[in-house]
């Protein structure tokens, strides 16, 4: 059901957002996106190393559905590099041990659930913050 919801979300989201104008907010969401998939590839090799492995791959899909969204937003060379960036502060939020993910939950849960299940209403944030 998951990957259903998934698949759904990948091939909706950049429609309606790519089509919008406001380059800032695209650019912002295209971050966060990447921001996002981050905690979830750290979340998902803290799930395997406790031994549960359908949410290991439950969580890296939403972790490569939030990445590749986000290349669709911006493009694969700066995704990447926020991925990356963004990877680096996870690591060191939890001292490189994924026994301490419950730092990122704490931080990023709530963020990553949102925009991954409305995904417009943050695009929306972005447009009304200026």
């Amino acid at each position: 059901m998951q990957q259903k919801k998934l698949f759904i979300f990948l091939l909706l989201f950049p429609a309606f957002i790519l089509a919008e104008e406001d380059k800032e907010a695209k650019s912002n969401v295209a971050k966060e996106l990447a921001v996002c998939a981050g905690y979830f590839f750290i979340g998902s090799e803290a799930a395997k190393k406790s031994g549960d492995e359908a949410l290991a791959n439950s969580i890296k899909t939403t972790a490569d559905a939030a990445l590749v969204t986000s290349i669709k937003l911006s493009d694969k060379d700066t995704a990447t590099e926020s991925l990356k960036l963004a990877m680096k502060d996870h690591q060191r939020l939890i001292n490189n041990n994924t026994a301490n993910v419950g730092v990122l939950i704490r931080k990023y849960k709530t963020l990553c659930k949102n925009i991954m299940t409305s995904p417009k209403k943050r695009y929306d944030y972005w447009v009304n913050k200026k």
